[in-house]
């Protein structure tokens, strides 16, 4: 690693990242206009049994292992789940464990299709772009997952904030208000959850979105029985934040819960953000990796073609059509090179000032559309003069 590249890496774990520069500096990469939202509203409904990170992972291992069909994914292996299970437990995580139960399995597939990890048809499921994104270019330990590696939890931080975000600012709110245990948090879930989707549709403009909302609204309202069916929510979520590492503790029934200091910050003004853009998902999304990513070492790329190389090298699964999407670009800087996208906000400097980028033998030629998931990173070899 050069010594200006270790001169400009110091203090950069300390930059607050805004939407507004965040959107400034990655214009193309994001958009300013808020995230789409489906008919869920951003709040991802899930068993209390789908609690563990991990266990996704596994899953869609096993879906690109060639395991797709139903059937087979609920019969699996009794050495694998007993070594998975032993992973778990030498991580400090006594619960969410994988069994033979079919419905065990079941839950795990639920959630991966809420958070568009998984796509089903009829019988069969398949790895989504996201998908396929975790196992491609994150390349986690399918059989043994944890620990989550820093790129790991880079990719479901932002993943759940871009499906789960109502549901998780919900639950972020009880975490700063002092709600320190998880009962506490289960008996209010409801009442949060109205009040922050109701801020959201009072804050929109979009139509669409506002109608979505207050259908949704209804929804939670008609809750037959709201602290159960929060134990549900709760309960899985509050695990996904302790695997993140966003919680002093994992929670359990007598443990007191609270957000690591490092975290706050970001959280108030995750918790304030009503009606959340691309460009604010990348700003938490790098304002956690950046409390995350203390004290680690700092990654040896120091420019943008070496991260342009790494990407592709990962990224492109069709030698003929060498092409990523920017999007994608984005999220790969994300889970392996927070800090050379920290030195570009320090630094106030475009990721790309041009829309063609020279490096070595190769031309990458950026094509921007209205929205950045259409918009993608094309590679050239550089005729010769």
């Amino acid at each position: 690693m050069s010594n200006q590249f270790l001169f400009q890496r110091k203090g950069v774990a300390d930059v607050n990242v805004t939407a507004h520069l965040a959107s400034e500096l990655f214009t193309g990469f994001v958009s300013p206009s808020p995230l789409w939202f489906d008919s869920n509203c951003g709040v991802v409904s899930v068993s209390t049994q789908s609690r563990r990170l991990g266990c996704i992972i596994y899953i869609l291992g096993q879906v690109a292992e060639g395991r797709k069909i139903e059937s087979l994914l609920l019969s699996p292996s009794t050495e694998e789940l007993a070594d998975l299970k032993r992973n778990l437990n030498s991580n400090g995580f006594d619960s969410g464990h994988l069994t033979r139960n079919a419905s065990s399995v079941k839950h795990y597939l639920d959630a991966a299709i809420e958070l568009r990890f998984l796509v089903r048809q009829g019988s069969v499921f398949n790895l989504t772009g996201r998908g396929l994104f975790l196992l491609e270019a994150v390349r986690p330990d399918t059989a043994h997952p944890y620990p989550l590696t820093s790129s790991s939890k880079a990719f479901f931080f932002h993943s759940l904030l871009a499906t789960d975000y109502f549901g998780l600012s919900a639950i972020a709110r009880s975490l700063l208000q002092g709600k320190a245990r998880p009962i506490s948090i289960q008996r209010e879930y409801q009442t949060q959850l109205l009040s922050v989707l109701g801020d959201a549709a009072s804050s929109s403009a979009s139509t669409r979105f506002t109608r979505l909302v207050k259908d949704r609204i209804i929804a939670i309202r008609n809750w037959k029985n709201p602290t159960s069916y929060a134990e549900h929510l709760v309960s899985a979520k509050l695990n996904w934040l302790a695997d993140l590492d966003i919680l002093e503790a994992a929670p359990s029934a007598n443990t007191g819960l609270g957000a690591k200091k490092e975290h706050r910050d970001w959280l108030e003004e995750f918790t304030k953000t009503t009606v959340p853009t691309e460009s604010h998902l990348l700003a938490f999304s790098l304002n956690y990796c950046s409390a995350v990513g203390k004290g680690e070492p700092a990654s040896a790329v120091n420019d943008i073609c070496s991260a342009l190389g790494g990407a592709f090298e990962r990224l492109v699964l069709e030698p003929t059509l060498a092409k990523i999407r920017c999007s994608d670009f984005l999220l790969f800087l994300l889970c392996f090179h927070t800090p050379l996208l920290l030195m570009f906000v320090k630094k106030k400097q475009r990721l790309t000032p041009a829309t063609t980028v020279e490096c070595g033998n190769h031309l990458y030629k950026i094509q921007f559309a209205s929205r950045p998931t259409q918009s993608f990173i094309v590679r050239q070899r550089k005729e010769p003069t």
